[in-house]
């Protein structure tokens, strides 16, 4: 990424990403309320373990980004075109 900075001069900016890996955990519930309709929740955290090297090439300026966990809310509205069985509930 390169551009411009306030004040005079330019940045170019590059990354070594190198390799990261993520540890994931969560709890969804899924709640039908018709036969094609349901509504979807998730709660969740990802840690992700990284080492992130950022340099401005121009300025020689650099920094690192290590570890960092974040937290996961979803809600969701589901609808399903085709249903082979409906629960027992439906009946």
């Amino acid at each position: 990424m390169n551009g411009n900075v306030a004040g005079g001069g330019t940045f170019n900016i590059t990354t070594d990403a190198g390799t990261e890996y993520l540890l994931l955990a969560g709890v969804g519930h899924r709640f039908p309320f018709s036969q094609s309709w349901s509504v979807n929740s998730y709660i969740g955290v990802i840690h992700h373990i990284t080492d992130w090297k950022v340099r401005d090439t121009i300025s020689g300026n650099s920094g690192s980004v290590d570890d960092y966990t974040n937290y996961v809310l979803t809600l969701g509205v589901d609808y399903s075109f085709y249903i082979t069985k409906l629960p027992s509930h439906y009946k």
